[in-house]
Protein backbone atom coordinates (compact mmCIF):
# COMPACT_ATOMS: atom_id res chain seq x y z
CA UNK A 1 0.00 0.00 0.00
CA UNK A 2 1.68 3.67 -1.14
CA UNK A 3 0.27 7.01 0.70
CA UNK A 4 1.52 10.21 -0.51
CA UNK A 5 1.86 12.91 1.62
CA UNK A 6 3.13 16.33 1.41
CA UNK A 7 6.97 15.77 2.27
CA UNK A 8 7.24 12.26 0.61
CA UNK A 9 5.52 8.95 -0.38
CA UNK A 10 5.19 5.87 2.08
CA UNK A 11 5.21 2.39 0.99
CA UNK A 12 3.61 0.53 3.63
CA UNK A 13 4.02 -3.53 3.68
CA UNK A 14 0.99 -4.49 5.46
CA UNK A 15 1.11 -8.33 4.92
CA UNK A 16 4.09 -8.11 7.38
CA UNK A 17 2.44 -6.33 10.15
CA UNK A 18 -0.77 -8.66 9.91
CA UNK A 19 1.59 -11.56 10.15
CA UNK A 20 3.83 -10.80 13.27
CA UNK A 21 0.82 -9.49 14.68
CA UNK A 22 -0.71 -13.15 14.46
CA UNK A 23 2.40 -14.49 15.20
CA UNK A 24 2.99 -12.37 18.87
CA UNK A 25 -0.58 -12.61 19.08
CA UNK A 26 -1.22 -16.36 18.88
CA UNK A 27 2.53 -17.08 21.33
CA UNK A 28 1.31 -14.44 24.32
CA UNK A 29 -1.95 -16.56 24.12
CA UNK A 30 0.08 -20.03 24.44
CA UNK A 31 2.05 -18.82 26.99
CA UNK A 32 -0.57 -17.54 29.27
CA UNK A 33 -2.94 -20.44 28.91
CA UNK A 34 0.08 -22.50 29.91
CA UNK A 35 0.67 -20.71 32.69
CA UNK A 36 -2.42 -20.74 34.32
CA UNK A 37 -3.28 -24.52 33.19
CA UNK A 38 -3.15 -26.66 36.81
CA UNK A 39 -0.68 -29.51 35.50
CA UNK A 40 1.34 -26.46 33.88
CA UNK A 41 3.53 -24.40 35.48
CA UNK A 42 6.78 -22.98 35.35
CA UNK A 43 8.17 -26.43 33.60
CA UNK A 44 5.67 -26.08 31.25
CA UNK A 45 6.90 -22.97 29.21
CA UNK A 46 10.76 -23.53 28.93
CA UNK A 47 10.29 -23.15 25.21
CA UNK A 48 7.91 -20.64 24.71
CA UNK A 49 8.56 -18.12 27.40
CA UNK A 50 12.11 -17.12 25.80
CA UNK A 51 10.38 -17.34 22.29
CA UNK A 52 7.57 -14.72 23.40
CA UNK A 53 10.63 -12.41 24.94
CA UNK A 54 12.44 -12.44 21.89
CA UNK A 55 8.77 -11.65 19.76
CA UNK A 56 8.08 -8.83 21.87
CA UNK A 57 11.69 -7.46 21.83
CA UNK A 58 11.80 -7.74 17.75
CA UNK A 59 7.95 -7.12 17.13
CA UNK A 60 8.58 -3.35 16.79
CA UNK A 61 11.44 -3.72 14.51
CA UNK A 62 9.54 -5.73 12.17
CA UNK A 63 6.59 -3.22 12.37
CA UNK A 64 9.15 -0.26 11.53
CA UNK A 65 11.06 -2.42 8.79
CA UNK A 66 7.69 -2.16 7.21
CA UNK A 67 7.29 1.26 6.50
CA UNK A 68 9.57 2.73 4.22
CA UNK A 69 9.78 6.51 3.16
CA UNK A 70 10.74 7.68 -0.15
CA UNK A 71 11.16 11.37 -0.81
CA UNK A 72 9.68 13.37 -4.10
CA UNK A 73 11.86 15.87 -5.70
CA UNK A 74 10.25 19.61 -5.97
CA UNK A 75 8.25 19.52 -8.54
CA UNK A 76 7.85 16.10 -9.64
CA UNK A 77 3.94 14.66 -9.05
CA UNK A 78 3.72 11.57 -7.55
CA UNK A 79 3.38 8.70 -9.76
CA UNK A 80 1.49 5.84 -8.84
CA UNK A 81 1.69 3.40 -11.53
CA UNK A 82 5.19 2.85 -10.67
CA UNK A 83 6.50 0.12 -8.22
CA UNK A 84 8.76 0.41 -5.72
CA UNK A 85 9.98 -3.73 -6.00
CA UNK A 86 8.69 -6.44 -7.66
CA UNK A 87 8.05 -9.62 -5.17
CA UNK A 88 7.86 -12.44 -6.82
CA UNK A 89 5.20 -13.84 -3.54
CA UNK A 90 6.32 -17.28 -2.12
CA UNK A 91 6.72 -19.00 -5.39
CA UNK A 92 10.08 -17.00 -5.14
CA UNK A 93 12.71 -20.45 -6.05
CA UNK A 94 14.37 -18.56 -3.08
CA UNK A 95 11.60 -19.16 -0.10
CA UNK A 96 11.00 -22.86 -1.67
CA UNK A 97 14.48 -23.83 -0.78
CA UNK A 98 14.26 -21.99 2.17
CA UNK A 99 10.80 -23.72 3.29
CA UNK A 100 12.10 -27.21 2.11
CA UNK A 101 15.28 -26.54 4.33
CA UNK A 102 13.10 -25.37 7.24
CA UNK A 103 10.96 -29.18 6.77
CA UNK A 104 14.47 -30.77 6.35
CA UNK A 105 15.57 -29.37 9.78
CA UNK A 106 12.83 -29.56 11.93
CA UNK A 107 12.85 -33.39 11.16
CA UNK A 108 16.59 -33.94 11.61
CA UNK A 109 16.33 -32.09 14.56
CA UNK A 110 14.03 -34.86 16.29
CA UNK A 111 16.61 -37.94 14.97
CA UNK A 112 20.14 -36.10 15.25
CA UNK A 113 20.08 -34.28 17.85
CA UNK A 114 20.66 -30.13 17.84
CA UNK A 115 24.34 -29.56 17.05
CA UNK A 116 24.75 -31.53 13.68
CA UNK A 117 21.38 -30.21 11.89
CA UNK A 118 22.27 -26.83 12.89
CA UNK A 119 25.74 -26.84 11.47
CA UNK A 120 24.31 -28.25 8.18
CA UNK A 121 21.39 -25.93 8.18
CA UNK A 122 23.03 -22.47 8.33
CA UNK A 123 25.76 -24.03 5.77
CA UNK A 124 23.44 -25.04 3.27
CA UNK A 125 21.35 -22.09 3.55
CA UNK A 126 24.30 -19.65 3.58
CA UNK A 127 25.64 -21.23 0.61
CA UNK A 128 22.44 -21.67 -1.27
CA UNK A 129 22.91 -17.61 -0.73
CA UNK A 130 26.13 -17.03 -1.98
CA UNK A 131 28.48 -17.18 0.97
CA UNK A 132 32.25 -18.26 -0.76
CA UNK A 133 34.15 -16.85 2.05
CA UNK A 134 35.09 -20.32 3.63
CA UNK A 135 35.56 -18.66 7.25
CA UNK A 136 31.84 -16.89 7.42
CA UNK A 137 30.72 -20.85 5.40
CA UNK A 138 32.51 -22.95 8.01
CA UNK A 139 32.92 -20.53 11.07
CA UNK A 140 29.58 -19.22 11.28
CA UNK A 141 27.49 -21.96 11.55
CA UNK A 142 29.97 -23.69 13.97
CA UNK A 143 30.35 -20.66 16.26
CA UNK A 144 26.55 -19.45 15.80
CA UNK A 145 25.43 -23.14 16.97
CA UNK A 146 27.60 -23.60 19.76
CA UNK A 147 26.48 -19.93 20.82
CA UNK A 148 22.98 -20.72 20.82
CA UNK A 149 23.36 -24.29 22.60
CA UNK A 150 24.89 -22.60 25.06
CA UNK A 151 22.58 -19.83 25.85
CA UNK A 152 19.69 -22.16 25.75
CA UNK A 153 21.02 -24.52 28.02
CA UNK A 154 22.84 -22.51 30.73
CA UNK A 155 21.56 -18.71 30.69
CA UNK A 156 17.78 -19.89 29.92
CA UNK A 157 18.09 -23.05 31.24
CA UNK A 158 16.23 -24.92 28.31
CA UNK A 159 17.55 -28.71 27.84
CA UNK A 160 18.06 -29.09 24.19
CA UNK A 161 19.49 -32.91 23.28
CA UNK A 162 23.20 -31.52 21.80
CA UNK A 163 23.87 -35.01 20.50
CA UNK A 164 21.86 -37.90 18.82
CA UNK A 165 23.12 -40.37 21.60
Amino acid sequence: MQLTLRNGRWAIEYQIIIFATCILAWCLYYLFSTIVTPDGGKESVLFIKPLTILLCLCYPFVVLSSFKRIPLKTGDAPDVNKQLEFDKGFLDRRRLVFAAALIVYSIALTFWGYLIPSILFILFICFYLGVRNLLILFGLPIILSSFLSIVFNVFIGVPIPIWPW
